[in-house]
C-alpha cells in the first residue's frame, strides 16, 4: 500500500516537473542570451515570442544594431510603441542600424517572433 501511494506521489510530482515549464515557445538545439540591452539567439527550430521592453523617455532616441539570419522559416523583428503600434520592423536576412524617435514616454516592446524558422538574430540597443 505504501509503494504505490509513492509511486502515485511521484508520477504526480513528475507530471508537475514536466508541465510547469511548459509554454508556446519551441526551441531546439539552441544558444543564446536574453539579458541587459540585448538579445540574440542561434537555433536549429525556433516557433514562438521573445520580448523585451525597452523604456525610453518621450523624445529620445533608440539606437538599434542588429543581424539575422534565416534559412527556412519565418522570422519577424518588430518594435510596438507603449499603445502596441508597430513603428519599426527589422529586415530579415540583414545586418544593420535603425534609430527610433520615441513619440511618448514609455515601455516598447521589441517581440521576435519565430514560425519553424532556422537560423539566427542578434539585436542590441542603446538609449541616445
Amino acid at each position: 500500500m505504501k509503494k504505490s501511494i509513492i509511486m502515485i506521489l511521484a508520477l504526480v510530482l513528475l507530471t508537475l516537473t514536466v508541465f510547469t515549464g511548459c509554454d508556446s515557445n519551441i526551441q531546439l538545439m539552441s544558444m543564446g542570451s536574453n539579458a541587459g540591452n540585448k538579445i540574440n539567439y542561434s537555433y536549429k527550430l525556433f516557433t514562438g515570442t521573445h520580448t523585451k521592453s525597452i523604456k525610453v523617455e518621450k523624445g529620445k532616441t533608440i539606437v538599434i544594431d542588429y543581424s539575422s539570419e534565416v534559412k527556412k522559416g519565418e522570422l519577424d523583428l518588430k518594435i510596438f510603441d507603449p499603445d502596441e503600434n508597430v513603428v519599426l520592423e527589422l529586415e530579415t536576412n540583414k545586418t544593420g542600424t535603425e534609430e527610433l524617435i520615441a513619440e511618448k514616454d514609455g515601455k516598447y516592446e521589441l517581440i521576435i517572433t519565430g514560425s519553424k524558422t532556422n537560423g539566427s538574430f542578434n539585436v542590441k540597443w542603446n538609449i541616445k
